[in-house]
C-alpha cells in the first residue's frame, strides 16, 4: 500500500542524520516522472516535468499520483517551479513552495472546471481517502462544503492538492 510506504519511508527520513534520499526514493520519483497518465505542462510558468521528477516532492504526494494515475489520465499544471512563495494575499508560505502540492488542470482530457463529470469524480475520490493520504487543502471549482475543501475565484480552473507539514 502507498499509504505504508509512505509511512516507512517517512520514519526512516527522521532517523537519518543526513538528508539524502534512499534508492527506493529515487526509483519511485523516476517512475512518476514517465509514468504516461500523469501528464505535465509548461503553463503558467511552472516545469511541472521536472518537478516531477524532483526527489523533494512530498512522499504523499508521490503515493497520491501514483493511485491517481492507476484510474485516471490527469495533467499537472502546478507543483513548484513558478509558484508563489506565499499564498495569494498572505504571508502564509504555500504548500506548493514547500513540495506539500499539486495543481491538476485535466482529467481525463477534460479540463477542470464547474459541471466537469471527470474533475467531479476525482474530487469524489479525494474525499473517500482516509489516513495519511487524506489531502488538508482540496481547492476546486465545486463548493463542496466540509474540510479540506475550499473554492474560490482563483481555483476554477484546477483542483490544488496539498498537505501540511510532517
Amino acid at each position: 500500500a502507498c499509504w505504508y510506504v509512505h509511512q516507512v519511508l517517512t520514519l526512516a527520513n527522521r532517523y537519518t542524520t543526513q538528508p539524502t534520499t534512499t534508492p527506493v526514493v529515487d526509483a519511485f520519483t523516476k517512475a512518476l516522472a514517465h509514468n504516461p497518465r500523469l501528464q505535465t505542462t509548461l503553463s503558467h510558468g511552472c516545469n511541472t516535468k521536472a518537478d516531477l521528477g524532483n526527489p523533494q516532492l512530498d512522499l504523499r504526494i508521490q503515493s497520491l499520483l501514483t493511485l491517481i494515475s492507476e484510474r485516471w489520465t490527469v495533467r499537472i499544471s502546478c507543483i513548484h517551479t513558478g509558484h508563489t512563495k506565499h499564498v495569494e494575499g498572505t504571508t502564509r508560505i504555500s504548500n506548493h513552495y514547500v513540495w506539500r502540492a499539486i495543481d491538476i488542470d485535466q482529467v481525463n482530457h477534460q479540463p477542470v472546471q464547474p459541471g466537469a463529470t471527470q474533475t467531479k469524480a476525482l474530487l469524489d475520490w479525494l474525499d473517500s481517502l482516509q489516513g495519511p493520504l487524506r489531502p488538508s487543502e482540496i481547492g476546486s471549482p465545486y463548493a463542496i462544503s466540509h474540510p479540506p475543501f475550499f473554492t474560490n475565484q482563483a481555483h476554477q480552473e484546477h483542483i490544488h492538492i496539498g498537505y501540511p507539514p510532517l
